[in-house]
């Protein structure tokens, strides 16, 4: 069984969990995860290294677009990081899954 995982790093827990509760209302998302992480990267020039929180989170691969152009429109990074891979779970787990995404699915 093949899902969709989203990796969205976010500037602090309040965003990242807002980003989640938005999907999740949406449907878009059947769950996510909110991982604190500690961030280095190169912005404008410089070196920044920061805490983050990264929401984690779990769909099916028919809604990937429709969830990327979302995150990017509610996203408060001018240029977020959107990574989205396909990955293998177990029967029983995308069941649920594909159960929670119903109303979405159904349009």
């Amino acid at each position: 069984m093949v899902l969709e995982v989203f990796y969205v790093p976010c500037p602090d827990a309040g965003a990242a969990g807002n980003l989640v509760a938005h999907l999740l209302a949406k449907k878009l998302i059947a769950c996510g995860n909110v991982v604190t992480a500690k961030s280095l990267y190169t912005w404008e020039g410089a070196m920044v290294s920061e805490n983050e929180y990264v929401a984690v989170m779990k769909s099916i691969p028919a809604l990937a677009v429709i969830i990327e152009s979302e995150v990017k429109a509610v996203h408060p990074y001018s240029v977020p990081a959107v990574i989205h891979w396909q990955a293998n779970c177990n029967k029983e787990y995308f069941e649920w899954l594909v159960e929670q995404l119903k109303e979405q699915n159904a349009n």
